[in-house]
């Protein structure tokens, strides 16, 4: 699945639905994540050295996106944690963003995204998300609220943390 759609999902023309009797009518996607997203400067000699050639190359502008999440919930894989590093990239003219690393805390969601919908996922140690001090996903209040009570949990100017570790080694911190 990776070569034939190498963008992920985003990448299909028709709509990615999940193929279970509980969940006919639903669509790929999560609800209710809480997401740190940051939009950083790269080296673009060096992210352009991770992508396959000749399909892909780093675009005109030298930015990537880092993200850290937790979702309460998913389409098959329940609550986990995800970071990735999402590089704008040109393809055939367009633009378009490419997913070259990606760490999940849950091996389930790690066979979902890389077999089914071909993400490079690898476990990691740990992922941690931290609101004004507190760990989101550890959190049962939050876990029960729904979407309009949860944005408000989360008030202008909280401090927001987040971590990844793998084997040890700290890959990035935000």
């Amino acid at each position: 699945t990776r070569m034939s759609h190498p963008f992920g999902p985003g990448a299909r023309d028709e709509a990615f639905k999940v193929a279970s009797e509980e969940n006919k009518d639903k669509k790929f996607g999560w609800e209710n994540a809480v997401v740190l997203a940051a939009t950083v400067k790269i080296d673009r000699a060096a992210a352009d050295a991770w992508l396959p050639k000749p399909a892909l190359n780093i675009s005109d502008v030298d930015e990537a996106i880092l993200f850290v999440a937790w979702y309460r919930d998913s389409f098959c894989c329940g609550a986990y944690h995800e970071a990735a590093l999402l590089l704008k990239v040109t393809v055939d003219g367009r633009r378009a963003l490419h997913c070259p690393w990606m760490l999940v805390d849950k091996d389930r969601s790690m066979i979902a995204g890389r077999e089914v919908l071909g993400f490079p996922k690898k476990l990691a140690s740990n992922i941690s998300l931290v609101v004004d001090g507190e760990e989101v996903s550890s959190n049962e209040r939050l876990a029960k609220l729904d979407p309009a009570e949860l944005r408000a949990v989360f008030p202008p100017g909280a401090s927001i943390e987040a971590s990844v570790t793998r084997e040890g080694v700290e890959l990035l911190r935000l």
